[in-house]
């Protein structure tokens, strides 16, 4: 399943009642991993930025939760020499 969200927020998917790890980043593509469709129910992956989508995984015999969280997954790049780098301990 997928849905599409607005904002770039984070969001939790639950199965059951238990969490369910998103998949995780795969720089190749340069988003979340796309799901193979072998983890079962609730597997999940959110892709942000200009896409906003959750995708999930359902099948008959699961109750899937999707809960807004207060956070947000970002990537960072940062710039300087070595030197600079361990100059305060790394």
């Amino acid at each position: 399943m997928r849905v599409l969200y607005w904002n770039s927020g984070s969001y939790a998917v639950s199965v059951n009642g238990k969490t369910i790890e998103e998949t995780k980043f795969d720089p190749s593509i340069g988003k979340a991993s796309e799901l193979s469709g072998t983890q079962g129910c609730g597997e999940n992956r959110f892709v942000g930025g200009i896409d906003n989508y959750l995708e999930f995984i359902v099948n008959p015999d699961c109750v899937v939760s999707v809960n807004p969280i207060d956070s947000f997954a970002a990537n960072v790049r940062l710039d300087w020499t070595l030197d600079e780098f361990y100059a305060n301990g790394g």
